[in-house]
């Protein structure tokens, strides 16, 4: 959007600053960090066989609107979430890894892909978002169909829970939104109190 402050633009006029172009039936931007002069996205892309990736990809936007990407990777199968700064490297969390498991992915300049990743029944394990918390990255979403938090370290070993909220019905519960303050976090989901709706949760 451009800001009504800035000299020369109108409030509410979209501006677009990067786009990714590639051979594939759809693609979306599910997490972003602005970082300039780069700016950061995570989504996922179906591919033309119909399967799906998890992408993240650098834009250089500068000095100028741009769709020529700093690098792209690709993460097979997956579906990228949310993604956060961490040192040199961007740390993206991934779900829905062929319907069969989720995990995280360590991403760096030289395209480095998948990090680690968990083995899961379709529908009961995928992380959503990751923040970074006293020098800590954690990962939020979902694991055993109870809402998580976790520890996302270098190995799946390092996705121990330290927060699980589980609702009274019997369906999933998933945080979808993390974001820290401080040394806590804030936690948008929601949980099955149910068994036949997902209810809105913050904590």
């Amino acid at each position: 959007l451009r800001p009504a402050e800035r000299p020369g633009r109108v409030s509410g006029g979209q501006l677009e600053v990067a786009a990714l172009e590639g051979d594939w039936l759809q693609s979306e931007a599910l997490g972003l960090v602005a970082a300039p002069p780069r700016l950061y996205v995570a989504g996922t892309l179906q591919r033309a066989d119909g399967g799906y990736a998890a992408m993240v990809a650098c834009f250089d936007v500068a000095e100028t609107i741009t769709s020529a990407s700093c690098w792209t990777t690709q993460v097979s199968g997956g579906r990228g979430r949310g993604l956060v700064l961490h040192g040199t490297s961007v740390i993206a969390a991934l779900g829905g890894l062929d319907e069969t498991g989720y995990g995280v992915a360590f991403v760096g300049e030289d395209g480095a892909s998948m990090s680690w990743s968990i083995d899961a029944p379709s529908g009961t394990g995928e992380f959503d978002a990751v923040t970074v918390v006293g020098g800590q990255p954690v990962v939020g979403g979902m694991m055993e169909a109870d809402a998580v938090v976790a520890d996302a370290g270098p190995d799946p070993g390092s996705a121990v829970p330290f927060i699980t909220a589980m609702g009274s019905g019997p369906g999933r519960d998933r945080v979808r939104a993390m974001v820290a303050v401080g040394e806590d976090l804030l936690l948008g989901g929601w949980l099955d109190q149910s068994g036949t709706s997902q209810d809105t949760w913050a904590g």
